[in-house]
């Protein structure tokens, strides 16, 4: 049949290559019943074929946050500093402390991290990239540390409607494919991970508005289940982690109404073995710019603390470009 232009009176409907052919149309009743008809369905269709393509769960994420919480106001860049052997545990303006590394953050404008820069030392220093296209997410890894420089990356590819496969290399050979399956608008996320092209393991994440809420682990040996709590206010509060069924750690946040954690606790079968406590100074955009931190730890080797006056304090300053 050829399509054409439709010629329409309040009885018939012609087009190209119909001319011969007389329709009789509805009367107005019916057609206003098939227009809201039609509306619906077409609502419908759109709701349940939501596109399942990739989506980052971790936009505006800094890697030292211990909560998974996000950086506000969409800030360009981030600058973070960490410094211990300090000569006080109050904020001030005389404090200070000798420099063990410097993070550098890049967002895009949607909060996809862009590039992450850590500068130990004029020695040492690593570079991470990061791309986002119709492919899905691409890094690279740059290191850069004396006599030894290796450049390693991960390439995705779509592969379908909701698939998408990740190779990783490691100086220039293959060393895992990844099969990342989108489904539910991205809610939930399956993880396969293959070496020589056999399954090792499978990772499950289970979404609910934009939060993490339960992550499974399924191999040969140690299948895990990660569950995770939360407030009302949307700030996570804790994880407890499963092994064979078993619950096996536990981690507590008491947070601030920031939702930044003021007190951290890690349990190992019920006995408790890292203990943190935090306190914060914030810029005009809620983002907190200081951190004073002090860490009790079981597995705490005194020598590498050794002769320091606060040896369990750390102190890390951010510094936002927005």
């Amino acid at each position: 049949m050829e399509f054409g232009l439709f010629i329409l009176t309040n009885q018939m409907i012609l087009t190209r290559g119909m001319e011969n052919r007389v329709i009789i149309f509805p009367n107005k009743m019916q057609l206003k019943i098939f227009f809201i008809l039609a509306c619906f369905l077409t609502f419908l269709h759109s709701c349940t074929s939501q596109p399942n393509k990739f989506v980052n769960h971790e936009k505006w994420m800094i890697e030292s946050t211990i909560n998974r919480s996000r950086v506000r106001s969409n800030p360009n860049s981030v600058v973070e500093s960490s410094y211990y052997n300090l000569n006080d545990t109050i904020f001030s303006d005389t404090l200070k402390g000798k420099l063990s590394g410097t993070w550098v953050y890049h967002f895009d404008r949607e909060g996809n991290t862009t590039s992450v820069n850590f500068k130990m030392n004029d020695s040492v220093s690593l570079d991470f990239f990061y791309r986002m296209d119709e492919d899905g997410r691409h890094h690279e890894f740059v290191s850069n540390v004396t006599n030894d420089t290796s450049r390693d990356y991960l390439r995705s590819k779509k592969i379908s409607e909701n698939q998408y496969k990740r190779e990783t290399y490691r100086k220039g050979k293959k060393r895992y494919s990844e099969i990342w399956t989108f489904e539910k608008s991205g809610e939930v996320v399956k993880k396969e991970r293959y070496f020589n092209d056999t399954l090792g393991f499978t990772v499950m994440e289970f979404y609910e508005d934009g939060l993490l809420k339960r992550s499974t682990k399924t191999d040969n040996y140690w299948p895990t289940e990660d569950i995770y709590y939360y407030s009302k206010n949307k700030y996570l509060d804790s994880i407890v982690v499963f092994m064979r069924n078993m619950r096996q750690m536990k981690l507590i946040y008491f947070n601030n109404d920031y939702g930044d954690p003021i007190y951290h606790e890690e349990s190992v079968s019920d006995n408790v073995k890292k203990r943190q406590w935090m306190r914060y100074r914030y810029d005009e955009n809620g983002n907190w710019i200081e951190m004073i931190q002090r860490t009790e730890d079981e597995n705490d080797f005194n020598g590498f603390s050794e002769g320091q006056k606060y040896p369990h304090f750390r102190w890390v300053k951010r510094q936002f470009k927005y």
